[in-house]
């Protein structure tokens, strides 16, 4: 493995890892802090909002200096984010203010990741790679979730802010330390006829992946309300869901390429056991997770 490929996973782990510590709880904090609801699904409309908005400038970011760059803003942000939490009242402007530092944070965060995914993915052997970095990746996940709920359950939000920020220091050392031939994307995209281009299929999959996300973003707040009012049980959930991640994210990069469809197959599973997970309790919950 070369130097880029083993700085980038190390930067995926670490960084993973400390964003994981509050970000998956966001909505729970909020919910806890004393906004209803329905006013933290409004605070979720406004990220979906923003972060569409912010595709395009990014994207200019990127192009005009560097994925580096990008990535250093989406960490900065997510750094404000945190400490702004610390003080959030229940006031519809804090909601309006966390939306815009999540939106900006995960539009640059993700951007540049993707890029350097791409970068360091062997071409000849694309899955087993994403594989790996997708295991690297739930193993972060897998770990800060449930520690995190437990730092939330028993210390002040401001212990989980100071390591996530420590940890988050390291992992730009890394990223640093990235040192590609090509750093700025210089491909024009011209937008609509890209649009044009897209198969069906692809458009398709993407709305399942967006839906997924919705879902993942709802699950620990309906735990926390109708399940168990604790942090501790949103992270055991995420847990044995990464944990079962973790597992099959091997297996399936190595049958991926065989068969197309794996992936029709994931999306109907994912649509049974959303469905599912809403209407269980206890430790069926667990079982249908994993």
């Amino acid at each position: 493995m070369n130097n880029n490929a083993k700085n980038f996973d190390r930067y995926v782990f670490l960084s993973t890892l400390a964003r994981n510590l509050i970000e998956v709880f966001i909505g729970t904090v909020l919910f806890k802090i004393g906004f209803s609801l329905h006013q933290v699904i409004f605070y979720y409309l406004l990220v979906n909002i923003f972060s569409t908005v912010l595709g395009v400038p990014c994207t200019i970011l990127a192009k005009k200096y560097s994925n580096k760059i990008l990535s250093i803003i989406g960490i900065s942000f997510f750094i404000i984010l945190q400490i702004t939490l610390n003080y959030v009242t229940v006031n519809t402007i804090y909601l309006y203010l966390i939306a815009f530092l999540f939106s900006v944070y995960r539009r640059c965060y993700w951007i540049s990741r993707r890029y350097y995914t791409l970068q360091v993915i062997d071409k000849d052997n694309i899955s087993k790679k994403y594989s790996k970095i997708t295991i690297i990746n739930q193993l972060g996940v897998m770990t800060s979730s449930y520690i995190g709920s437990i730092l939330l359950d028993f210390f002040d939000i401001s212990v989980v802010t100071i390591i996530s920020i420590i940890i988050l220091i390291f992992s730009v050392y890394f990223l640093y330390k990235l040192n590609f031939k090509h750093e700025k994307n210089n491909i024009n995209i011209k937008l609509f006829e890209t649009l044009k281009c897209v198969p069906k299929a692809s458009m398709v999959h993407i709305a399942c992946y967006e839906m997924q996300n919705v879902l993942k973003f709802f699950l620990p707040l309906y735990i926390f309300i109708y399940v168990k009012d604790t942090y501790t049980t949103v992270g055991l959930l995420n847990l044995i869901a990464n944990l079962a991640t973790l597992i099959f994210a091997y297996v399936y990069g190595t049958l991926i390429n065989k068969n197309k469809n794996y992936l029709r197959l994931s999306i109907f599973l994912v649509l049974i056991i959303k469905v599912l997970q809403v209407n269980v309790v206890g430790i069926s919950l667990m079982i249908i997770s994993f």
